[in-house]
C-alpha cells in the first residue's frame, strides 16, 4: 500500500472542501464553490495559489493552457479543480478524480 504524502496538506484541503460543501450544499456554480474555499483555505491557514495556468504542449509545441483552480506552494505537488456535477458522478469526472489532475 503506498504511502500518502502530504498528508496534513490533504486533510486540510479535503476538509475545507467538504467544509464549503456543507455549508452550501449542492447546486451553486462552480465559481460560487471556488470562492468560498478561497476564505475557508486561507482561515485554515493553508498556503495557495489561485487560477494557476500551466502551458500544455503538444509535439514540443503550446497547444493551449490548463488553468488550475488552486495549487499549493509546494511547488507541482498539489492541485485542486472545482467541478460541479449531479447526483452520480459520470465516468469522466470518475477517471479523472482517480486519476488526479496532472497539468
Amino acid at each position: 500500500m503506498a504511502q500518502l504524502l502530504y498528508r496534513e496538506l490533504s486533510n486540510g484541503v479535503l476538509g475545507a472542501c467538504f467544509a464549503v460543501h456543507n455549508a452550501l450544499g449542492p447546486g451553486l456554480l462552480e465559481s460560487a464553490y471556488e470562492g468560498a474555499l478561497v476564505i475557508e483555505l486561507s482561515a485554515r491557514g493553508l498556503s495557495f495559489e489561485r487560477q494557476v495556468v500551466y502551458p500544455l504542449t503538444y509535439r514540443g509545441e503550446l497547444a493551449g493552457a490548463y488553468i488550475c483552480f488552486l495549487s499549493s506552494k509546494i511547488p507541482g505537488n498539489y492541485h485542486v479543480g472545482v467541478r460541479k456535477i449531479s447526483r452520480e458522478i459520470p465516468g469522466f469526472y470518475h477517471r479523472q478524480t482517480a486519476g488526479g489532475f496532472s497539468p
